[in-house]
């Protein structure tokens, strides 16, 4: 079952943003107290058949969750309570959930005929069966098979696992005499196998046949397998320096054991020995925190059955990554050595690869990897396949043969142009054919299809119709990279407009280098895959039926709620819901602009509107920016407190009398901050001709990297009335000296990540003082107001201060609102903070009063929220000269 990332926090407060609950006396404008309106479908599926589908929605009346069952191929239609998610059978005959906490409901989909089983904690559906666990005091555990309605129960049931063939079941039982017991239960022919019984056990796991099953008791892990005549094996777990906390998965072939482990003693990378904290101008790496516990981190480890050999998998400061996308199931997998772990500065900065032999502990460092963004291993597990940014190709690296290849040499193809962006990062090799015989690579518009061995050439699928057509291709379904693609597969693609920002479908087959097949496109939001600007929140990849040509696929647009339609060919679409909360507020408007950056490039922005706007009236209008948010134009923006758990809501804003401009920005390495100067000024110069702009109400906010290029731009221009910025920096310099999280030098992001410095301070040093906002606070004219959390892992709380105590100092208006928390507000902070944000920009742009807390000193446990009547505008600072 799916759940959907698109999900509404129902907030409850007294306070209400809203001037009133009407501005026309036709619809009611946004305020916290109607938020609780967007119930928007948390839940959908379709059946394997392709027959039957199902979603949730919220009653109106009881504020309920009601299931709606829907037959695609005939009349019936079926709502009823839901509490919880529910689960269709396997062979598609049935739906079963819960209509209450205690009421299991389990309904025949040929007739709609319905049962009820009285008295149910909790359920699960495994295939052919159905298995539920009843209320005290009895708590029987109950398995019913779907296909002949036959049922055994079992008592005093703790826990149970089911094999990766779905055909065993693996019961953990607790009795009255305080014995505990494993047993293994053949499904389809009711045959049990007694596994252990004993006074405790820990943890337990099964592997994919049923054949095996291995658990945790009193420390030790015994293996109990069903065709040996000796079914207990102890494992004598060879190591006495670390104990086994938790058993994961038994390996794809059965004969390993995935575990994880606690350090007994200390475990630690084998190049670093040291017990005392020592801070040396000479070090290679930091050190440990003060007091840090070194057994807090569990270790991945594996135990073989033949041997009983532990193998410990990674060390502190390194990532392991399996083939087919982290799955634990092979005897080969790659390492990663974080930055704790290396020897030097460009070590740090490439990061080191490693490939490790799961069953020897053997590693192989893959030196040609130096240079690599990434590296992952092919599904199949025969290749490591990375791109190297010096040469700007993907290379493939044979495991068995050393065969290192440039498989990408012979395509026309600047590879570099958004790798090195880390953009994409390892999702930009996007699909593997059957037993690793080609790849699937992302170019910058079209989709490639690439020989590993380097043998055949490159195939381009899309055949260059991206690039004709400026579209970008992206695979469309969730389970494309994560399982093999056949020879001659036909692909439904997603594709995307960057100009006109329309989005769809199309389709390609696999080996053939032909134009893909136009399905639909429009100015709506489906899918726009592998984008970075758009939230991966907005998206839905289409949900296919495992056994039907059928799919269930998403749209929204900016006036459009998400809802949810039925398609067989990408064409036509057969709407399912008809979700609409917009239609009683009054609602936004988003459209696109285009002007001339001071330097010459022609740029894109969103320009959010109320949907009552008159054309004769003067409106204040808020710029907020990030990189680029263009592509968000047809987004339906969920109503909130805050976006993102920092920026301003449009919806609301602009339900509330503004405008908000969202102008593209692009940035030059090595001077960031003036493709931010260029693009924002000319947008505000753009936006203040237009008949409808206050020019002399023009506010800004932004979070993140947008708030520092908000603290940036305060101290260029005089053409805001109002800045706003959250969680940022001021100074470059202090922060390129900083820590981020785990101890990670921020060196890195200021030379060549998001911050775009292109060198060191001491390469660059007139770029870091050019950027640094602190140094040129004395030309500050705009009032400005900073939120800042105290824990902030990206931002150091520090850097902040700095900012706000220059403006202190130079009598600047500005405030600085400190919360608990790491980058971003949520529940009642975030309520907090929305409110006085908003009281903010309505003083300045809005020429309302100013709130107390503003004004006035207050006392403790003083919200100061209400207006400050008394006072026409904050007054002068401290000044001191």
């Amino acid at each position: 079952m799916r759940y959907l990332l698109f999900l509404l926090i129902c907030f409850s407060t007294i306070v209400s943003f809203a001037q009133s609950d009407r501005n026309d006396g036709s619809k009611e404008i946004l305020s916290f107290k109607v938020l609780n309106k967007w119930h928007l479908s948390p839940r959908i599926d379709i059946s394997r058949s392709g027959k039957y589908l199902y979603f949730t929605k919220q009653d109106p009346f009881s504020y309920g969750v009601l299931l709606v069952i829907k037959d695609l191929e005939g009349k019936h239609y079926v709502e009823a309570p839901c509490y919880g998610e529910p689960h269709f059978s396997s062979d598609s005959r049935k739906i079963i959930w819960m209509r209450s906490s205690d009421t299991l409901c389990v309904m025949n989909l040929k007739d709609f005929g319905l049962s009820y089983i009285a008295d149910v904690e909790d359920f699960w559906v495994c295939n052919d069966f159905l298995l539920y666990r009843v209320s005290k005091p009895s708590r029987n555990f109950f398995v019913v098979n779907l296909i002949n309605g036959k049922e055994k129960s079992f008592s005093t049931v703790i826990q149970f696992k089911i094999s990766g063939n779905g055909r065993y079941l693996v019961l953990w039982r607790q009795f009255v005499s305080s014995v505990q017991s494993l047993s293994l239960v053949n499904l389809y022919d009711g045959k049990i196998f007694e596994v252990w019984e004993g006074k405790k056990i820990d943890l337990f796991i099964v592997d994919s046949n049923g054949s095996q099953v291995a658990f945790l008791t009193e420390g030790v892990v015994l293996i109990y397998n069903r065709f040996e005549r000796r079914n207990l094996v102890k494992l004598k777990c060879t190591r006495d320096d670390f104990s086994i906390n938790r058993l994961i998965a038994f390996s794809r072939d059965n004969k390993n054991i995935f575990v994880t482990v606690k350090n007994v003693k200390k475990i630690t990378a084998p190049e670093w020995k040291g017990e005392l904290t020592i801070w040396s101008y000479w070090m290679k790496r930091f050190p440990p925190e003060l007091h840090r516990k070194i057994d807090e981190k569990d270790f991945l480890a594996t135990i073989s059955l033949s041997d009983q050999q532990i193998q410990l998998l990674e060390y502190p400061d390194e990532l392991v990554y399996f083939p087919g996308y982290e799955k634990l199931t092979d005897s080969i997998c790659l390492i990663y050595k974080s930055i704790d772990s290396l020897a030097s500065y460009d070590d740090i900065k490439e990061g080191v690869w490693e490939l490790l032999n799961t069953r020897t502990g053997v590693r192989r460092q893959l030196e040609f990897t130096k240079n690599a963004t990434f590296a992952l291993m092919s599904l199949g597990g025969r290749y490591v396949v990375y791109y190297d940014k010096i040469q700007k190709n993907y290379f493939s690296y044979e495991i068995t043969t050393g065969e290192l290849i440039n498989i990408t040499k012979k395509t026309p193809v600047l590879w570099g142009k958004d790798v090195e962006r880390g953009i994409y990062g390892y999702r930009y090799i996007c699909g593997w054919l059957t037993d690793d015989k080609a790849l699937l690579i992302y170019g910058e518009d079209d989709i490639w299809q690439v020989d590993p061995a380097g043998v055949r050439a490159p195939i381009r699928l899309t055949n260059g119709y991206g690039a004709k057509h400026g579209l970008k291709f992206f695979l469309a379904l969730d389970d494309y990279c994560y399982r093999f693609l056949s020879e001659n597969e036909s692909l439904v693609l997603s594709a995307f407009d960057p100009i006109t920002k329309n989005n769809g479908f199309y389709m390609t087959t696999i080996g053939k280098s032909r134009d893909p097949d136009s399905l639909t496109m429009g100015a709506y939001l489906y899918c726009i895959s592998e984008n970075p600007w758009v939230p991966s929140y907005y998206n839905f990849l289409p949900i296919r039926a495992a056994n039907a040509s059928k799919y269930i696929v998403r749209r929204m647009s900016s006036t459009e709620a998400p809802n949810f339609f039925i398609t067989s060919d990408f064409k036509s679409f057969q709407q399912i819901t008809d979700i609409a909360p917009q239609k009683e507020f009054n609602w936004y408007t988003a459209e696109l602009h285009k002007w001339q950056s001071l330097d010459g490039r022609e740029l894109q922005g969103i320009l959010y509107k109320p949907e009552n706007f008159e054309t004769t009236r003067k409106y204040p209008v808020i710029f907020c920016f990030y990189e680029r948010m263009s592509d968000r134009l047809n987004t339906y923006i969920q109503p909130d407190v805050l976006t993102g758990g920092s920026s301003i809501n449009i919806p609301y804003y602009v339900s509330n009398g503004y405008t908000v401009f969202c102008p593209d920005i692009h940035y030059k390495r090595g001077d960031p901050m003036q493709g931010t100067y260029d693009a924002v000024i000319s947008a505000a110069n753009y936006v203040s001709e237009l008949p409808f702009v206050d020019s002399k109400k023009m506010g800004m906010q932004g979070s993140s990297w947008g708030a520092i290029q908000v603290n940036y731009l305060i101290t260029h221009t005089s053409l805001f009335a109002a800045a706003c910025s959250v969680s940022g920096l001021s100074d470059w310099i202090s922060g390129y000296g900083s820590l981020m999280a785990d101890r990670v030098s921020a060196q890195e992001m200021y030379e060549d990540g998001q911050l775009r410095v292109g060198g060191t301070l001491w390469d660059k040093p007139e770029i870091y003082i050019k950027n640094s906002a602190v140094l040129n606070a004395d030309k500050v004219t705009t009032p400005l107001l900073m939120m800042h959390t105290t824990d902030d892992e990206l931002c150091a709380f520090s850097n902040a201060l700095e900012f706000f105590t220059a403006l202190r100092r130079l009598g600047k208006r500005s405030w600085l609102l400190q919360y608990e928390g790491n980058h971003t507000l949520f529940g009642k902070d975030a309520e907090d903070f929305s409110i006085r944000m908003k009281q903010f920009f309505d003083h300045y742009l809005m020429d309302k009063p100013a709130p107390r807390w503003m004004t006035q000193t207050l006392k403790q446990d003083d919200t100061g929220l209400e207006l400050d009547d008394n006072l026409k505008a904050p007054g002068e600072g401290l000044n001191v000269k």
